[in-house]
């Protein structure tokens, strides 16, 4: 198990202050989303469509640039075997290392 992540609560705390989208048209101007587990309502394609519609930037893995994380049904805030999506560690780490980066679900 990653070390950062040794219990559910460990990852709860991990996220607790970080803000959720509260807008289902919100403006994603100047937003690089990346998306992990599987949307409830939406491939990740179509949400790729509306992360662009609404002026945003889809990018299929977590780097420098990226902005926002959602994390979809699946993948939250575990995956089936026991352990934090990739991209759920690489965002964490990056915003304890400063970088502004959102977490939503």
């Amino acid at each position: 198990m990653n070390d950062e992540f040794k219990t559910i609560e460990a990852v709860d705390e991990a996220l607790t202050s970080l803000p959720r989208l509260v807008t289902s048209s919100a403006n994603l101007a100047d937003e690089v989303v990346a998306l992990t587990g599987t949307l409830a309502a939406m491939t990740h394609q179509e949400a790729a469509e509306l992360i662009i519609k609404f002026g945003g930037e889809f990018c299929q893995h977590i780097n420098r640039k990226t902005s926002m994380l959602v994390i979809g049904e699946e993948g939250w805030p575990l995956e089936p075997d026991g352990q934090p999506s990739v991209k759920l560690i690489q965002a964490v780490k990056q915003k304890q290392a400063g970088q502004k980066i959102r977490i939503v679900k």
